[in-house]
């Protein structure tokens, strides 16, 4: 006998069942057929090879990843010769501390010679002679002398200006401009430092009077400032010759 299927539930009931074991709704003598396995259909496969553009991208990338493995190389390479190099310097260092904490043998430097000089024999202090010169006098004795031709220089431009005029008189101040040059370039001793300066003031106040007469085409002599300098000046020249004497 076949088995029934159920239609309403699709129970499959044993042969001989008028009632649907599942259900219970009466069977159809509708027998069940087992289905035929479905052999598998063949699918073919065809290889058609890889393109241009994946090659293209396969080649590109294996070029990278070589040049990513090339580069991890060469910094580990690096690191390693960086931890070589530093592992050596610390070994030379230990090296050193070692030589330097092992003990030296003290060294006993020879006993120092001591040389005795001799004291210097006193200092006599002999008093000079009487009517010798001081260094102070020695000074002034040279400021004189140094003076003296610089003064007669002077005297003469006086002179020839105080008689002079015009072209002649221009000529005769430049003569006293030079003295009162060469009379600044004299180096006084310290004591007659004040009466040398006042020395260049009176010539210059001299060759003031004598440039304004040139000007005004006047007489210096007949002006009274010119008068009072000239007595100025013959007053310091005074005390040249005074100093000259202590």
């Amino acid at each position: 006998m076949q088995q029934l299927k159920c239609a309403a539930c699709g129970v499959i009931n044993t042969p001989g069942q008028t009632v649907c074991e599942g259900c219970g709704i009466a069977l159809v003598a509708t027998p069940y057929v087992v289905p035929d396995r479905v052999s598998p259909s063949t699918v073919f496969v065809e290889d058609r090879g890889m393109s241009d553009a994946a090659k293209i991208l396969t080649g590109l990338f294996v070029v990278v990843a070589l040049i990513v493995v090339g580069v991890l190389f060469f910094q580990w390479g690096r690191a390693s010769q960086s931890e070589t190099e530093l592992e050596r310097a610390r070994l030379e260092q230990s090296r050193e501390g070692g030589a330097a904490r092992s003990p030296t043998t003290p060294t006993t430097s020879p006993a120092p010679v001591i040389v005795t000089t001799p004291a210097p024999p006193p200092t006599v202090i002999t008093p000079a002679p009487a009517g010798s010169a001081s260094p102070s006098d020695e000074a002034i004795g040279l400021y004189k002398s140094a003076m003296d031709p610089v003064l007669r220089r002077w005297h003469d431009a006086l002179l020839a200006a105080e008689a002079a005029s015009g072209a002649n008189l221009e000529s005769a101040i430049a003569a006293m401009r030079e003295v009162e040059r060469s009379t600044s370039m004299v180096t006084p001793p310290a004591s007659g430092q004040r009466v040398h300066a006042r020395l260049l003031g009176a010539m210059q106040a001299l060759i003031s009077e004598f440039t304004e007469a040139a000007r005004k085409q006047t007489a210096v002599t007949n002006s009274t400032t010119y008068v009072e300098s000239r007595k100025q000046f013959d007053a310091v020249v005074a005390e040249i010759e005074a100093l000259s004497r202590r």
